[in-house]
């Protein structure tokens, strides 16, 4: 498999992403989140309730750094990029998250209008296959 596919594989089959943002005080802050890639506008989404830390970050300071956490393996992408709310709402891209989380769907139904949709612009990509091959892509 060559970067390129293993790259398009890795975010159409991996459902969590490690995000990390800046805090007010300049200390990284990371966590794990849902997240969809969606080539057609090479983003990678996520959804958060808006009155959190995360989004306070973010609207502070748009850089963020992401890494995908396999479930098993090595296999992952790493990137980094501006995020910022996205055009699209949660309801217009559901079925991006619930084909990778199946559970989503309840997040959707319970919580949907109440969630943002943020999106990260990214144009460069680290792709680890595994422990002997790896490469970067230009997006």
């Amino acid at each position: 498999m060559d970067v390129r596919e293993s790259f398009e594989h890795i975010m159409s089959e991996q459902p969590n992403m490690a995000l990390a943002t800046m805090t007010s005080d300049g200390v990284p802050d990371v966590r794990v989140v849902n997240f969809c890639w969606r080539a057609d506008t090479s983003c990678v989404y996520f959804s958060t309730f808006p009155d959190n830390d995360k989004v306070r970050e973010i609207e502070a300071n748009p850089h963020v750094a992401f890494t995908t956490v396999p479930a098993t393996g090595n296999a992952h992408v790493r990137a980094k990029g501006i995020c910022r709310r996205s055009t699209f709402t949660v309801g217009e891209i559901a079925e991006d998250f619930i084909s990778k989380v199946p559970a989503y769907q309840g997040t959707v139904e319970r919580f949907g209008d109440q969630l943002v949709l943020f999106e990260i612009e990214f144009h460069k990509a680290s792709v680890t296959i595994d422990l002997a091959h790896s490469g970067t892509l230009k997006l």
